[in-house]
């Protein structure tokens, strides 16, 4: 009987092990089909500029005599995230949108610290190099903590803040996961596709349209990095958010359930100077599939 049961263990192993293969052969095709595709086009135009040796890329829009915008995307997203928002901000603000390290074009060191705090102390190093010392920050989900970071730091350049879909102020402890299953989950196209099919409220904005892009600037994140990223966040928190000073535009949507409104409801309650919008029918990037109601929002509070 037990013998039985150990060929039995061995058999579902080396199944399992099969399907692992399958998958990422599977996978890897996929990624390669999509490198294929957008590689050295339209979405490659980044400028580049250098934080303590790591290269950040970034997009620029608009004319830089206009007060500028910085957009800071969230975890494994990219400064191409904002595209259709930027072209409805352009006309009237200088935009700049960066790749945090790690992510999009910027590079992934192995000595980086993937904090929200750290992220931010870069973030406010490279509008240093940039030589803008006044700016409204937005950020969406993790980059929502990483401008709160930023505001919290250096709140005399900080015009404006903008919260979309954030992540909690107050990080839940997480377990450290092996390596393996970084590379399971994130870096297989078809698990990530899966894990991610909830992202919009609207299925149309989950086609392979909007989701294989995603997988061009952040498929490729190393496994050990993304252990980095899942374990450092474990080591900060937002202090005395009662005490930040700044106009805040707190925007959810309602069918979010990746950071669901409440998160936004309970900045709201903390913040002093916010105003809270709740976007129906939107998902967890509403600048993508309600971006004319995001604009509206936006727009509103601005003026």
């Amino acid at each position: 009987m037990r013998r039985r049961i150990i060929k039995g263990l061995l058999l579902l192993s080396l199944l399992l092990i099969l399907a692992v293969a399958i998958g990422d052969l599977m996978s890897d095709r996929r990624k390669s089909a999509i490198e294929e595709t957008y590689a050295g086009g339209p979405i490659d135009a980044v400028n580049h500029a250098y934080i303590d040796g790591v290269r950040i890329a970034y997009r620029e829009y608009g004319d830089s005599s206009n007060e500028t915008i910085v957009l800071v995307h969230g975890f494994l997203g990219s400064s191409y995230d904002f595209r259709f928002l930027v072209e409805r901000l352009e006309e009237d603000y200088h935009i700049i949108a960066p790749d945090l390290p790690g992510f999009g074009h910027s590079t992934r060191p192995n000595d980086y610290a993937y904090t929200a705090s750290n992220h931010a102390a870069t973030l406010h190093a490279f509008m240093t190099v940039m030589d803008i010392d006044r700016y409204h920050l937005l950020g969406h989900s993790m980059g929502g903590r990483v401008v709160l970071f930023h505001a919290t730091d250096h709140p005399d350049t900080v015009m404006t803040l903008t919260l979309v879909a954030a992540a909690e102020a107050s990080q839940p402890s997480r377990r450290r996961l092996p390596t393996l299953f970084y590379r399971m989950v994130f870096s297989n196209y078809y698990v990530q596709r899966y894990a991610f099919r909830n992202v919009h409220h609207d299925d149309a904005f989950n086609d392979k349209t909007y989701f294989d892009p995603m997988v061009y600037f952040s498929g490729d994140i190393p496994p050990e990095i993304l252990r980095k990223m899942s374990s450092h966040v474990d080591l900060e928190n937002l202090d005395a958010l009662d005490t930040l000073d700044v106009e805040t535009l707190i925007l959810y949507g309602e069918q979010d359930s990746w950071t669901p409104k409440a998160i936004g409801e309970s900045y709201h309650v903390v913040l002093p100077s916010s105003t809270l919008v709740i976007i129906e029918d939107s998902g967890h990037m509403p600048f993508i599939e309600s971006v004319d109601a995001f604009h509206a929002a936006f727009t509103e509070f601005m003026e």
